[in-house]
Order: structure tokens, then C-alpha cells, then sequence
């Protein structure tokens, strides 16, 4: 039936019939429409519907260029699914004190091949000291040693483009706390067992949408001083003592996400319905981080990089655990994370937001890079990276 009674005259109207596909859609079902006979379309009495239909019908020809009679049939169109490509990335520090707030674990970007998807929740797995814990005192209260070493995870949009995670310039838009209250008592049951589920909030919107312009993510922890089971997240031995049969040595934290599964639509009711990237797709695995009383001073690291066929450094491809993908022994280029500046793809390695590369060679070809700020000429071999 339609919302409001349509008046036709003898000038020429135009309607569209429009699908929403389903989610349960399956890839290559073929999909269409018919208007089988004359009754199909209701009309007031005592007008009649012509069981003759103008067909062919164009800007330039309104009134079609042939006829035909009853049924009438579109043509079948397959339906192609929307493929999801996930790119992680372990930014998982060598070691934290306990009381640190937005340690970033793993990074995620994710894009789609067309249109977008929806993405309500996220679901992510604790690693580390969780999946070997010495002490077990009620597991039905989850008091059992790791669960608690991240007393809340959280997920920020990279909002400011640069592709390095500040609280400053990122989005907050998905958080969990491990406890259900301000006592300390009473787990969450969004994060228990060792497995937090994050509801997305972007701008008072219960999603996160994921467009075929790629979305970065950065999955960050807070850092506990006990465990729900009362040991504490350093050890034992640097505690000074401790419950019976808390670990000796530090805790270890870490996250994981292992499949699509593990991404819901809005509202948790089922998860999201993609083809995943034959490439690029889940699991993805942060590092494992060592809780520690001391200090450890970041390393800045260089990122994998190489000469890609064009001449130009690039990234490197990554697997989900962030290792340099090789093939025959070569690395593979990430094109995707170069920037176009000038006609030349460039590529932004100390997070200063400039691109590194520089004419060393004075061929008016910008093939070098600077991975200090003296303009130290850096040469790579190609395909093997540095």
C-alpha cells in the first residue's frame, strides 16, 4: 500500500520501487522485480488499469519505445557483498607501572570495498598473564589472577588524521570498565571472564561507521595494582609478599580480536554480515605488555620500510600480529599508506605530520628518506627494507 493515495493524469509520472537488502542476504542471489497482471496495481473504481505497458521508456522517449502486455519483469541483478579489510597493528609497549591510563595495545583500520557497514560493538579478548593465572580463588565471582590487570579498555578514533594516538587530538568513542561500580566489588558483565564487549558512541550515534575511506583505530588499557583475585599485577617478589599462590614475576596484558564474529551490529543482536579480505582480515593480536614497578623508557622504533616498484619508499605490509609480510624472501609494499604531495607518493615516519622523503640525490625525484632530524641520507635496498 502506498503512504499517500497518488492522483495520475495523462502527463507522464515517475516512481521508483527501491530494496533494502537483508542481512542475511547471501553474495550471487539474484534479485528483482515482477507486476504480474492488471490487479497488481489498485486503482480507484471505476478507473481501470490498460493491460497494455509502455516499455523502453527514457528521458527522451516518456512515452517508451514499444509495448508489451501483463506480467511485467525487471531484469535480475546479483547481489555483491560488501568486503571488510582489517589492517592491525601491535602498539603494545614493552612493560607499565600499575595506575598508567591509555596504554595503546593494538591499532585497527578497517574500510570496506563499497557503500559501508554499521558497526554497534566490539568485542575483545584479554591476553597475557589471564590465559595462565596461578590463583583461582571464585571463578563464578571471576576472582581469578589477571582478570582485572586492565581495569578499563577503551577505543579512540583517529581523529586528527595524523596516525599517532594522543588523547588530546583522537575521539574517545567506546569504553568499559572492569568494574561495575565505584567499590570495586561488583564485575562488569560487559568485561568478565577475561573478554570486554565496547559499545560504540560517536557523536550520540550507536555506531561505528565504516566507509571505504579507511577508519583508524586505537585500542587502549588502563592498568590496575591488583587483580580481582587480590594478587598484585607486579608480582609477588617485587610486591613484597603476597596472596598463596599469586604469581612470582609481573603480569603480562595483551589483546586479541579473533574474528568477524566478534563485530556486532547495533544493539548486539547479531554480528555484522561481510565477506572478510583475503589479505587483510582478522585475527588481529597486540603484543604482551609486562606490569613492572620500574620505569621503561619507550624505544622509538622504525617502522618497515622499503622501495616500492615505482622507486618510492613505502610501508610495508603486516600481518595481524604486526610482522613484515615477505614473500620469496621480499617485503611487500603498503600503497595505501603513501601520500600523493606534489605528483610524487610520499611517505611520514616521526609523526610530525610532513612527509620524510628528500631529493638526496639533486634529480629532482624525492626517492630518499630522513629518518633523523640532521638529513641523514638513508638508502634502502629494494624489496628487503629496512
Amino acid at each position: 500500500s502506498l503512504t499517500y493515495p497518488q492522483t495520475l493524469s495523462p502527463i507522464p509520472q515517475v516512481y521508483f520501487l527501491s530494496y533494502d537488502i537483508g542481512e542475511a542476504a547471501y553474495t550471487d542471489d539474484l534479485l528483482g522485480a515482477k507486476i504480474g497482471a492488471v490487479t497488481s496495481i489498485g486503482v480507484a473504481q471505476p478507473k481501470t488499469v490498460n493491460s497494455i505497458i509502455n516499455v523502453g521508456i527514457t528521458r527522451l522517449s516518456p512515452f517508451g519505445s514499444k509495448t508489451q502486455e501483463f506480467p511485467f519483469e525487471t531484469i535480475r541483478v546479483p547481489i555483491n557483498a560488501v568486503s571488510l579489510k582489517i589492517k592491525a597493528n601491535s602498539l603494545a609497549p614493552a612493560g607499565v607501572k600499575p595506575g598508567m591510563t591509555t596504554v595503546p595495545l593494538l591499532s585497527l583500520t578497517l574500510s570496506v570495498s563499497r557503500n559501508y557497514i554499521d558497526i554497534g560493538a566490539m568485542r575483545i579478548d584479554q591476553t597475557g598473564t589471564v590465559d595462565n593465572p596461578g590463583r583461582t580463588e571464585m571463578e563464578s565471582l571471576d576472582k581469578v589472577e589477571g582478570r582485572g590487570d586492565i581495569n578499563r579498555l577503551s577505543i579512540y578514533l583517529d581523529a586528527d588524521g595524523n596516525q599517532v594516538f594522543t588523547t588530546a587530538g583522537d575521539q574517545l568513542v567506546g569504553t568499559v570498565r572492569y568494574w561495575a561500580d565505584a567499590s570495586s566489588v561488583t564485575v562488569n558483565n560487559d568485561f568478565k571472564g577475561g573478554r570486554a564487549v565496547i559499545d560504540f558512541n560517536i557523536e550520540g550515534k550507536p555506531r561505528l561507521r565504516v566507509t571505504s575511506q579507511p577508519s583508524l583505530l586505537y585500542i587502549v588499557g588502563d592498568i590496575a595494582a591488583y587483580d580481582n583475585a587480590g594478587c598484585p599485577t607486579i608480582g609477588v617478589q617485587a610486591a613484597g609478599g603476597g596472596l598463596n599462590n599469586c604469581l612470582a614475576l609481573g603480569h603480562q596484558i595483551g589483546v586479541r580480536i579473533d574474528s568477524l564474529a566478534d563485530l556486532m551490529v547495533p544493539g548486539r543482536s547479531a554480528s555484522i554480515t561481510v565477506v572478510e579480505d583475503p589479505y587483510d582480515k582478522l585475527p588481529a593480536n597486540s603484543g604482551l605488555t609486562l606490569i613492572s614497578p620500574d620505569i621503561i623508557p619507550a624505544v622509538s622504533l622504525i617502522p618497515a620500510i622499503m622501495y616500492a616498484p615505482d622507486g618510492y619508499p613505502a610501508y610495508a605490509k603486516l600481518d595481524s600480529s604486526g610482522t613484515a609480510i615477505r614473500i620469496n624472501g621480499k617485503l611487500q609494499a603498503d600503497l595505501d599508506r603513501r601520500t600523493i604531495v606534489g605528483g610524487e607518493p610520499l611517505i611520514e615516519l616521526d609523526g610530525d605530520e610532513k612527509p620524510d622523503n628528500f631529493d638526496f640525490n639533486r634529480d629532482n625525484r624525492r626517492m630518499e628518506i630522513d629518518l633523523e632530524p640532521h638529513h641523514q641520507y638513508s638508502k634502502i635496498r629494494s624489496g628487503f627494507g629496512l
